[in-house]
């Protein structure tokens, strides 16, 4: 399979219309449909668009990141884990698993002895989504 760019605009809001992301007026993105993250029903939207489409794209919790996981936070003992540095909390680091793979957790809180609590939830876990998109171009 021929990997497919594409380049568009974008408005990520929660489905109560609070603002996650979006593109700039000059810098629209370009990505690999096969390697971009998105929920695969919106890379399925995204194939269907011609340019000049303008369309929006409702992902419900279920389809779009998943619901938030409680088990999904984990307790690690950050003085025996590589870097020392403890980062602030909020923010992102990638963990490598034995198979090599590299997973993100967001640093949720840290405690006095040590240890920290690390969210492996996606940061959309648990939100309905809405994706307004304007494609420019695809093949």
């Amino acid at each position: 399979m021929n990997e497919q760019w594409i380049v568009f605009h974008y408005r990520l809001l929660t489905r109560d219309g609070s603002l996650i992301d979006e593109t700039e007026v000059d810098a629209p993105l370009c990505i690999s449909l096969e390697e971009s993250g998105f929920p695969a029903a919106l890379v399925r939207c995204l194939r269907d668009l011609s340019p000049g489409d303008e369309v929006s794209v409702d992902l419900p919790t279920e389809i779009a990141y998943g619901p938030y996981d409680p088990d999904k936070i984990q307790r690690i003992d950050w003085m025996n884990e590589p870097p020392v540095d403890l980062p602030a909390a909020g923010e992102m680091i990638l963990f490598e698993m034995p198979s090599g793979e590299e997973v993100p957790g967001r640093l949720a809180s840290i405690a006095e002895d040590g240890h920290v609590m690390i969210d492996f939830n996606h940061p959309l876990a648990g939100y309905d989504l809405v994706f307004y998109l304007q494609m420019i171009s695809c093949p």
